[in-house]
């Protein structure tokens, strides 16, 4: 029996196909430092790339749970090694907006405003 896999977005990495859903709360919950260090200035490069990869691979774990030793039939390092730069940046524009938190500008109302009320995303 093959488990029914949750709706998300079809991507390609490294010659397989797979499917990203949203982020649930728990990812949400342990990568929420990291998702605000994003609008941070003084946040480094290399430490926008961590955050992301591990965005990402908190998503395809929920579709490809751990098997000895990966997350997601896909490790971090061969997620990092599948993706080129732009990737990265669409892939996590798409997760960030299937997982309802998008991207707004400075002074933009958001999910967590008062005038919607619920969760805010990352400025």
């Amino acid at each position: 029996m093959v488990k029914q896999k949750l709706e998300g977005v079809p991507l390609r990495l490294g010659g397989k196909d797979y499917i990203l859903p949203p982020l649930n709360l728990e990812a949400l919950e342990e990568n929420w430092e990291g998702l605000q260090s994003l609008g941070i200035q003084e946040t480094t490069p290399q430490q926008r790339i961590k955050v992301i990869i591990d965005l990402l691979h908190a998503g395809l774990a929920r579709n490809y749970p751990r098997r000895w030793g990966l997350w997601g039939g896909i490790s971090r390092k061969r997620l990092k090694r599948d993706l080129d730069f732009p990737a990265l940046l669409a892939l996590y524009d798409t997760l960030m907006k299937a997982s309802g938190l998008e991207r707004r500008q400075p002074g933009e109302p958001g999910a967590g405003s008062a005038l919607t009320g619920g969760l805010s995303g990352p400025g």
